[in-house]
């Protein structure tokens, strides 16, 4: 471009500088300039900062220290403050883009150089300016439910979006009237790993906007919203593309006097469609006890009520649970699951179309990269889990999100990232209430509520919240020293906002039935020998060869430890199912899931391993014995028609047990041989009387059988007394477990 006197110019994409088209970096901010002049289109776009008296700014920072980062934003003049790891504060001042920035904390007051970086009570520090929207306009809708995917190109002149191709530009075409034919244009910035990608208006008459805001040149960051004349789309960093996303219809929330074991103390309070808002106090306040009384469910709260679109959420509790996601502290996705197999699962249970392309499509919106995606949980780090957990919950599109310390564990730049998608989702419309630990995060959220001793202490804006801490530092918030807010009318009735929103239909009992079937089948699949080769294949192998060396004098001894066998074997491979995934189980049948379906599920997986089991167990006994010398059982098949109902019953019986003892997996372990010493002593008073007694409760099953000889007379006792072993200590675990 050229000024009113002929000289060529460079325009800074940083800080609108129009610069001589020699310079290498720009005089203000110090960024590098040569790479725009080979972008005609993004000159152009960037030469209104002429015609701009006071061009629009904004002072970003980045910090890193050992073992974390941060970044903060200030737009136009003002001052940021900033946590150092040693425990004081710094404040960064600046009054213009033309301006000195000042560095205050307690080393003194130091100069830094626009942009530069400097070394600070052991952080470093990089600062720069940016350039920002000529306007303050904002783009409330989202029009289109889904624009096109787009790939960005490593190529420095990029891709143009917009409704018209011309002949040997990159271009993507999106069919909206409101479109420009060349609506803007995304550049990746040379000499970037990872790489940087910048978006610029060309003059489009409806805008682009990044976040809600009108943007003239934006440098993009990976959860940043993108909308287009209706369409939008969310920029992932991992794989360089921007993935359509669809419109959110929010749900407003209102509180009246809700309490829940004295900690909340009748906390009354509104929260309107799309905001963002955090829950935050000290340990032990009733943070989570407030989320959870939101989230609502059988002894969610004591006393008051709470509103969701002018519906009670406990008279409407179907309604309500089709537009709420929640994401608990508690690992409540399989380990053994792939993440992208628990989103598909996690849809199917939704009812929603099971789509793999809207599968890998929300795991990139979480920026998860593709490597990742058929990791198990536990082989992911804190935040990649926590993302995993986020996406099982946002692929049911929920209107209302919930989550309880998401950011728990997470280092810095995982923390930012987590935020970030959350403050996306919030921009397409979702209301999401978050509970956080994090007050240095406060300003990335639209309202806080501080729980404090009593109940709640503050409900407001952040900068509000700011201004009443002496030093202004949210580090240094005394809980104490706050007063509570002034609650909403209790007398105002809320008054439904769509009287016609049904709730989403509930998956059928028999579709979640084929659901957590198949969940089993790839559980399975995932870990053939933890849950299919070990409990099936070596264990009976085990119990086996302790039984194939029983004399053939002893077939009642033979018999007695069978049954034994076969009930250690069924009802350990059941005894820590539940409690295994009692998490699991909580959070699905909170929000979604059928108990009845799920124990049936739990059923005919349990029963049909327990029958392979048991079946595997008595071949290898019989096979080993005839290869050994000894007799066997009397009969070759008849004892499988009692030891596979005993299978079947001890299953029973351990799925029962580890149902009763919840969480506590290794209380499983402790109680089951107990429950085996009964059996033990059910089956020792049948040695004693076993013959009578079978012959009075169960005389049809008796299978008589005459032995020919007078020296077949012992033989036919021993062989009898075997069966009734078998066939006692059967129908006994039949009848009490079965």
């Amino acid at each position: 471009m050229t000024s009113d006197v002929g000289e060529e110019r460079v325009a800074c994409p940083y800080c609108l500088t129009l610069l001589p088209a020699s310079v290498e970096r720009c005089g203000r901010c110090r960024q590098p300039v040569d790479w725009v002049r080979e972008l005609p289109e993004f000159q152009r776009a960037l030469a209104v900062a002429e015609r701009i008296p006071e061009r629009p700014w904004r002072l970003r920072v980045e910090a890193r220290w050992l073992g974390g980062e941060t970044e903060l934003t200030c737009a136009g003049p003002g001052a940021l403050e900033l946590a150092a790891p040693n425990g004081c504060t710094m404040r960064l001042s600046i009054s213009s883009p033309d301006g000195p920035l000042q560095l205050a904390g307690d080393d003194g007051v130091q100069a830094v150089e626009l942009p530069g970086e400097c070394e600070w009570s052991g952080m470093r520090l990089r600062v720069w300016l940016e350039a920002v929207a000529r306007s303050r306009r904002t783009e409330e809708r989202i029009d289109a439910p889904l624009g096109e995917e787009i790939r960005l190109s490593d190529s420095l002149a990029g891709v143009s979006i917009g409704k018209g191709i011309e002949p040997g530009d990159r271009h993507i075409q999106v069919s909206q009237t409101r479109l420009e034919g060349r609506h803007c244009r995304i550049i990746r910035q040379p000499h970037c790993n990872p790489a940087v990608h910048w978006i610029v208006d060309l003059g489009s008459a409806s805008g682009t906007y990044v976040n809600r805001q009108e943007i003239l040149v934006h440098r993009l960051r990976s959860g940043d919203l993108v909308q287009l004349a209706g369409c939008a789309w969310l920029y992932s960093a991992s794989d360089g593309m921007l993935i359509p996303v669809a419109g959110i219809e929010g749900v407003r929330l209102q509180a009246r006097e809700v309490d829940r074991l004295g900690k909340l103390g009748g906390a009354s309070f509104d929260i309107d469609r799309g905001e963002l808002v955090a829950i935050c106090g000290r340990s032990g306040a009733g943070k989570s006890t407030l989320l959870e009384a939101l989230v609502g469910g059988q002894g969610s709260r004591d006393c008051g009520a709470i509103y969701a679109d002018g519906r009670d959420i406990d008279a409407a509790d179907d309604w309500y649970r089709s537009v709420l996601g929640y994401v608990s502290q508690r690992p409540f996705v399989h380990e053994d699951l792939t993440a992208r197999q628990a989103v598909q699962l996690s849809a199917r249970f939704r009812g929603g179309e099971v789509n793999l392309r809207k599968v890998d499509d929300v795991l990139r919106q979480i920026d998860l990269g593709r490597d990742r995606w058929s990791a198990a949980p536990k082989e992911l780090s804190g935040g990649e889990a926590n993302r995993v957990r986020t996406a099982t919950e946002i692929i049911g599109q929920p209107r209302l999100f919930f989550l309880d310390e998401p950011t728990s564990g997470l280092d810095p730049d995982a923390e930012v990232q987590l935020l970030s998608f959350l403050r996306s989702l919030s921009l397409r419309g979702c209301t999401v209430v978050a509970v956080i630990h994090s007050l240095h995060r406060l300003p990335l959220f639209d309202r806080v509520l501080v729980v404090g001793k009593g109940g709640l202490v503050f409900d407001g804006t952040p900068e509000k919240l700011r201004r009443g801490i002496p030093g202004g530092r949210f580090l240094d918030l005394d809980y104490d020293q706050l007063e509570a807010p002034s609650p909403p009318p209790l007398s105002e009735v809320p008054a439904k906002s769509r009287v016609a929103d049904p709730a989403k239909p509930r998956t059928s009992w028999a579709d979640q039935l084929g659901t957590l079937l198949q969940r089993e089948i790839t559980l399975i699949r995932n870990r053939p020998w933890k849950r299919l080769g070990l409990p099936v294949g070596l264990t009976p192998v085990v119990f086996a060869g302790a039984n194939a060396v029983v004399p053939s004098d002893q077939l009642a001894l033979l018999g007695f430890l069978c049954v034994v066998s076969v009930i250690w074997l069924s009802a350990s491979l059941s005894a820590q199912s539940i409690a295994s995934e009692r998490e699991v189980y909580d959070h699905e049948q909170r929000l979604f899931l059928r108990p009845s379906a799920y124990v049936a599920a739990k059923t005919v997986t349990l029963y049909s391993l327990a029958v392979a089991q048991a079946a595997v167990f008595y071949v290898l006994v019989y096979g080993l014995r005839r290869l050994l010398g000894f007799q066997a059982l009397y009969g070759a098949l008849w004892p499988m028609a009692y030891l596979l109902p005993v299978a079947c019953a001890a299953a029973g019986m351990g799925l029962v047990l580890s149902a009763c003892v919840g969480r506590n997996r290794l209380a499983a372990g402790f109680v089951l041989p107990l429950l085996m010493m009964v059996q033990i002593v059910f089956s020792v008073h049948v040695a004693g009387e076993g013959k009578a007694m079978l012959h009075s409760a169960y005389p049809s099953s008796i299978l008589a059988r005459d032995v020919g000889g007078a020296e077949g007379a012992a033989a036919q006792d021993d062989a009898t007394d075997a069966r009734e072993f078998v066939m006692t200590g059967s129908f006994l675990t039949i009848s009490r477990w079965g």
